[in-house]
Parts: C-alpha cells; structure tokens; sequence
C-alpha cells in the first residue's frame, strides 16, 4: 500500500527535475528520465520479490503500483512537452519515450517474470497491462514527432516570403518560395553534421518528420494557391510555376527516400503519388477539357471536389457566380458523383472550409466573364461545355481582361495572405 504514494512522490520530483536535454557522442539528444524511472520502479519490485511475493498479489502490486505511476508519469510528462516549442527538448522527448518503450520489456517485463512465471492468468493481466503503457510511449514519440513538424511550420509562417506566395513576383520568378521553404526544411533536416537526422536516435522518427513535412508543405502550398483572390493573367507562366515548384519539392524531398519509408512514402512510385497534385492542378490550369480531369481532383479533394474545381475555374478566369451553383448541381448528379470517394474516415488531406467561404464572397466579375454571358449560351451546353470553349479562345497573356488599373486589387477583395493563412487555421 505504500509503494504507489513513494512511486509518486519520485515521478513527481523527476517530472519537475526538468532535466535539459544533452547530446550524445552520436549528437543524439536524450536526458536521464528514462532509466532514473525504470531503475526506481526495479527497486521497488526488488524489495517486493524479496518478501516472496507472487501470484495475484505480486499482480495487484504491479498493477496498482509500477503500472498507475508510470501513467501518472506519461500524462505529466505528455503536459510538459505541450509547454515547450524547443526543438531540442521535443527530440530528447522523442528518444526518452522510445528508450522507456524498450525498457517496459526489457527491464519492467524481465523483472516481474519470475514472480509470475506459475501463475499464467495473472502474467497475463498484467502483460496487457504493460503493453498499454508501452503503446503510451510509443504514442508519446508519434505526438512528439508532431510537435517537430508544427515547430518548423511556425518558422515558416513567420518569414515574408509566405507573403509573396502566388503573387505577381512567384508568377514572374522575382521569388521563389518553394524553394526558400525547402532550403529551410533542409537547414532542419540535415545542415553541416547537425540537424534532426542527428537529434533523433533512430531514422525511424527522423523518417516520419519528414514525412509529416512533406504532407504539410504540399497541403499549405495548395491551400495557398486557392486562396488567391483574384484570378491570374498568365496561365502560361502559372502552369510553368506549378511544375517548376513540383521539380523543387521532388529535388528536396527525394533525397531522403531512405528514411522516408518509415513515414509510409515506401517506394518512388507512392513518394510521386504525393507530389501528383501539383502536377494535377497545373494540367487543369492548362486544359481546355476540365472534366476530363475531374476524377483525379475527386481522388485528391474527394468530397469537397466542388469547392476546389470552382476555384480552379475562377483563378483560370472561366467562370461566374452563377456557374457556381450550376457546376454543383452537375457535381451531385450521377455522372460525376459516382467516381467521387466514399468518406475514408481519416482527416482530409485538405482544409477546404476557408476555400469554400472565399468562392462564397469572390468578385466574380474580376473573372472577366458575366452571367450574362452564359444566359446567352447555348441553354443545351452544360458547364463544363462552356468552360473548354473558354479556355479553347483564351489566349495565355490576356486570360483575363485587363484594364489601365488591373496591377492592382479592387479594394472590396480581401487578400488572405498564406501567412495570415497559417495563423488563423
């Protein structure tokens, strides 16, 4: 009855011990916690064998005791890591949680075994035991890999460059912030014999922050480009740009194939597959047939599909308000619905809500095209009918109609800068 407030006690004084993290001969971070913890719950159950106890009270001991404090200690310690933003301190938090997942086996396991080792319905009940406060480190590790990726994102947002995101300066190659973005994620991953490859232990958890980079840097990249307010004057130049920005993220990304394997990007073909969007929306951008591509935008923006092609169409200079409504109409009908996916259950890949709120108060006629255009249109033509023979008689320098004062914004279209983007997601 004793051992579990003397196990708390001591957890309590290890978690706000708050121990710095230090780097290895191998520049991995990692502080003592770990085998502190382990070594005082292995006295514990010492003391405990040495009075022959076995069977169901050696369970309810490890149960209620080595068990409870070592969940007491993961919600502590959970809690403390959501109060940091050192990067340094999230690694050793990292590599801790992995070292103490291998030591409930090695040392927690090992050292209960004997007391147990008659008694097979017990062992069991507290193996199930232990394997759930294993699985809460290796939860631990996932949560802090998290926290690696959002760290090297808030860097990202607080630079300018994210201001100048699908500006006039990225059409015109006066910036280029792919690749400015992706010199930073290399400076993090891998910069003159320091970096995460080195802070984590194992590739393991390097594999997966890259990973979590990549996922986020294409979603920011195309969230960012549909947040454009207004649509572009040189589809050209916008196509160029896209598969350009596509060729900078392969060359940054691909260099970490090695342990990217370990963030679910098994082989060249599925690393690709990640990147396949951009090239998607370039091809879209450029068509003059929109709906031969709408099964692919389905795959990438499954549910949400209307939004994305919506915007795709106006920022192509294509389509009106009233098209909007038109265009969903089609969507939900049965020969587009049918090849979009069912709900998979996991998070969307992309964050259209913001997409759709835009569509809903976009100034339409800065598409150069009116309603009452399309009420002039062939009533048998269906949207995407119109749409080719748009972008067929659009030419690429004037896509959209310009006037003496097109360099600049109307003044009641409200700009939503990737920065200002990132901040209120």
């Amino acid at each position: 009855g004793r051992a579990f407030p003397r196990l708390m006690e001591y957890v309590t004084r290890l978690v706000d011990r708050d121990d710095p993290p230090e780097a290895n001969p191998e520049g991995n971070y990692q502080t003592s916690v770990p085998h502190d913890l382990f070594n005082i719950i292995s006295q514990e159950i010492s003391v405990v064998s040495h009075h022959q106890i076995k069977g169901k009270h050696m369970a309810t001991f490890a149960i209620d005791a080595c068990l409870k404090s070592l969940t007491v200690f993961q919600n502590a310690n959970m809690n403390r890591l959501n109060s940091t933003s050192d990067l340094e301190v999230i690694c050793a938090f990292v590599n801790d949680s992995e070292t103490m997942y291998d030591l409930c086996d090695s040392t927690l396991s090992m050292d209960l075994e004997p007391s147990l080792r008659d008694y097979p319905k017990q062992k069991d009940a507290v193996l199930d035991g232990i394997d759930k406060i294993a699985t809460g480190f290796i939860q631990a590790a996932e949560h802090g890999v998290d926290l690696a990726v959002t760290h090297i994102f808030n860097v990202i947002q607080s630079s300018e460059i994210l201001n100048e995101a699908f500006s006039d300066g990225w059409l015109n190659k006066n910036v280029n912030h792919a690749k400015v973005m992706c010199v930073t994620y290399e400076d993090y991953f891998d910069s003159r014999g320091s970096g995460l490859r080195y802070w984590f232990a194992t590739d393991i958890y390097f594999g997966k922050t890259v990973a979590g980079v990549l996922n986020h840097a294409l979603k920011i990249y195309v969230e960012g480009f549909l947040l454009r307010p207004l649509p572009f004057r040189d589809i050209k130049k916008c196509v160029a740009r896209i598969r350009a920005d596509r060729d900078i993220f392969r060359e940054c990304f691909s260099k970490y194939l090695d342990v990217l394997v370990y963030g679910k990007v098994y082989n060249d073909t599925v690393f690709e597959s990640h990147l396949k969007i951009l090239g998607l929306i370039a091809d879209f951008m450029e068509s003059n047939v929109p709906q031969s591509y709408f099964e692919e935008l389905a795959t990438e923006f499954q549910s949400d599909v209307a939004t994305a092609v919506t915007r795709l169409l106006f920022l192509n200079g294509c389509m009106t308000r009233r098209e909007q409504l038109e265009l969903r109409h089609l969507i939900d009908s049965s020969e587009y619905a049918s090849v979009i996916p069912a709900p998979s259950g996991s998070a969307a890949r992309f964050d259209m809500d913001i997409i759709a709120k835009l569509n809903a108060t976009t100034d339409w006629s800065t598409t150069g095209v009116d309603d009452d255009t399309v009420a002039s249109a062939d009533s048998n033509q269906n949207i995407f009918s119109r749409m080719k023979q748009r972008m067929a008689s659009t030419t690429y320098e004037s896509d959209v109609k310009s006037s003496s004062n097109s360099q600049s914004k109307p003044e009641h279209v409200k700009t939503l800068s990737m920065t200002d983007f990132l901040t209120h997601r």
